[in-house]
């Protein structure tokens, strides 16, 4: 007669039937739950910084609007690149030339010292000297630049203007004005706080009509020749 065992393994755990867990099951997606949602914040992050980035590199390199207030009115322009042109400086040459024959008794403006080179103020003073005998009891004189001819620049010579100008003085007895050439030429020295180009005025003389007309006219010449040699021609 067989004997039955299922009573003595039921109550023995060694002889108890294996029934499989599942806790592994439930952890391994719950791990893979976790590392898929660590997955999309990392990947959220990364998007955020590179697009961070891009906008940070587009503000870097755009530049900034310019905003001002002048004479009333507010203006707003973005910046330019920087530029210089030996054309830049002309307004600077006229106001020098023309500061430098501005003067009244008391002498011509200290600062004019920075615009000058050695021995043009000494110059200029010389050639008024007997203005400041005439009138010792004060005078007024200006310079005015009417036309300007810039007749180029060289290494050794500098940048050579010629001048048209109306010079004319005021004093107590009276006033006087005349038109005067001049030939100034102007050279690169050092800059100072007040004239930070460091272009000064090195020499200047005096030049009559002709000289300052010479090319307009010699240009008139060869136009008139050559009407006249095709007119032979023809």
């Amino acid at each position: 007669m067989a004997t039955d065992l299922r009573p003595v393994m039921n109550r023995n755990l060694r002889f108890s039937p294996y029934v499989a867990s599942m806790d592994y099951v439930s952890k391994e997606a719950e791990q893979r739950g976790r590392a898929l949602r660590y997955s999309a914040l990392l990947a959220g992050a990364l998007a955020a910084g590179a697009f961070e980035l891009v906008v940070l590199v587009r503000m870097a390199a755009t530049p900034p609007q310019i905003v001002g207030y002048a004479g009333g009115y507010l203006y707003s322009t973005p910046p330019v690149p920087a530029s210089f042109e030996l054309r830049d400086l002309y307004p600077q040459y006229r106001d020098t030339i023309e500061e430098t024959f501005h003067r009244t008794e008391k002498g011509s403006l200290p600062a004019l010292a920075d615009f000058l080179g050695p021995g043009v103020k000494d110059f200029v003073d010389r050639q008024y000297t007997r203005v400041q005998k005439e009138f010792p009891e004060g005078y007024s004189q200006t310079f005015t630049v009417l036309d300007e001819r810039f007749l180029g620049f060289s290494p050794t010579e500098g940048m050579r203007v010629d001048y048209r100008g109306t010079w004319g003085i005021r004093s107590t007895a009276g006033m006087a004005t005349s038109v005067i050439y001049l030939r100034a030429r102007f050279g690169k020295g050092v800059a100072t706080k007040l004239n930070s180009s460091g272009w000064r005025l090195v020499g200047l003389d005096v030049i009559t009509e002709d000289d300052f007309y010479a090319a307009e006219r010699a240009a008139e010449r060869e136009q008139r020749l050559g009407l006249g040699t095709g007119a032979s021609k023809r």
